[in-house]
């Protein structure tokens, strides 16, 4: 007996079908793992359609290859496939069929597929070839028979194992007394502030269906910051006028550009002379901002996001996103009213119903 896995990879490869490919091998406590090259699975743009798709159970049987694979394309003037998915072929003694038992080959199956998928990242000169998560992609595992044929049906033992799942984007909710009319209110001339483009761009990178992308999330949503305390600097030196402003102009433009304050010393310092107020006042916000900070510059320096010498997870990268968040609203709130962003905070509920497997033949469909 074996396992064939089929994995969903979020992106395309493109690969010339009429080519005999040689399984890349890969051996890892215990096991033998052959990587086959992508191929074109049978789901097609229409079966991704989070409100239209097919019931999820049968979106994951859908990874097995179409046939025969489709030729859309060219490949040094022959037929091409436009591949989305990777086989890999598991053989191990421990490999188990027991119902109430996880599959132990799954987790290093997926980790030969991301070591296999790094290298054709790096050799290729690819940038969206991405890893992939057991937990955050679409995947199919069936057990076969030596001769490849499918294992005869044996209660309680399972044929096979599968991970089917969706995902919910972030939508506006859009309400005619609500998100709407303050969009219509907003001046002819607004233009969407740097930090604001640069903290929803980190949250876009850390929301990612696919991987969240701690490290460039974390630069940043430590540069939303950094914009954000230089313009608000600037708008209360000029409020004060005078010599506030020249002292200012002189801080802020010296060169070297290493004689400026630091962004430690302007959240601090700096503000506290302006203002009175000091993010060091405020302990928990503080405490984010000085983790962010090192988690930023770990990334930049050393390729890794730490703290504490511990690697950044996306749990804690959303969370510092999150305080990046209130670390501009709470630097905002020192501001006068037309310094600061327009703001939208109401409470709605959205619904919707996704099926996960077809219904019984002449039962009502409640999707």
């Amino acid at each position: 007996m074996f396992a064939r896995l089929w994995i969903d990879l979020g992106f395309h490869v493109v690969v010339r079908p009429d080519e005999a490919f040689e399984p890349i091998e890969i051996h890892e406590s215990g096991y033998r793992f052959l990587i086959h090259p992508p191929y074109k699975s049978g789901i097609t743009g229409g079966d991704r359609d989070l409100f239209q798709g097919p019931p999820l159970v049968s979106l994951a049987h859908r990874l097995s290859p179409a046939d025969p694979q489709p030729t859309p394309a060219l490949l040094d003037g022959q037929p091409a496939t436009i591949a989305d998915a990777l086989r890999i072929d598991i053989f191990g003694d421990a490999l188990t069929r027991e119902l109430d038992t996880d599959e132990p080959a799954i987790p290093l199956a997926f980790a030969a597929a991301n070591r296999f998928l790094e290298r054709l990242r790096v050799v290729a000169g690819s940038p969206f070839v991405r890893p992939v998560r057991p937990d955050r992609v679409l995947w199919h595992l069936r057990y076969l028979a030596d001769d490849g044929s499918e294992v005869e049906p044996d209660p309680p033992l399972v044929r096979g194992r599968l991970v089917t799942r969706w995902h919910l984007p972030a939508m506006p909710l859009l309400r005619a007394d609500g998100l709407w009319s303050v969009l219509r209110d907003l001046p002819d001339d607004y233009v969407a502030p740097p930090w604001e483009t640069l903290l929803l761009d980190a949250r876009v990178l850390l929301e990612s269906e696919r991987l969240p992308e701690v490290g460039p999330a974390l630069v940043l949503a430590a540069s939303a910051i950094e914009t954000r305390i230089d313009d608000a600097l600037r708008v209360l030196a000029e409020r004060h006028g005078g010599t506030v402003v020249a002292l200012w102009s002189w801080l802020s433009k010296r060169d070297p550009w290493w004689q400026e304050p630091s962004i430690v010393e302007k959240l601090s310092v700096v503000l506290g002379a302006l203002t009175g107020r000091s993010l060091k006042d405020d302990n928990d916000l503080w405490e984010a901002f000085q983790n962010l900070r090192e988690a930023r510059n770990r990334y930049v320096h050393e390729g890794v996001a730490q703290i504490g010498g511990q690697p950044v997870t996306s749990d804690q990268a959303s969370n510092l996103v999150a305080k990046t968040r209130l670390i501009l609203d709470w630097l905002e709130d020192g501001l006068p009213e037309e310094a600061r962003r327009p703001r939208y905070e109401r409470l709605h509920t959205f619904q919707i119903d996704r099926a996960l497997t077809a219904p019984e033949p002449g039962a009502r469909d409640q999707s």
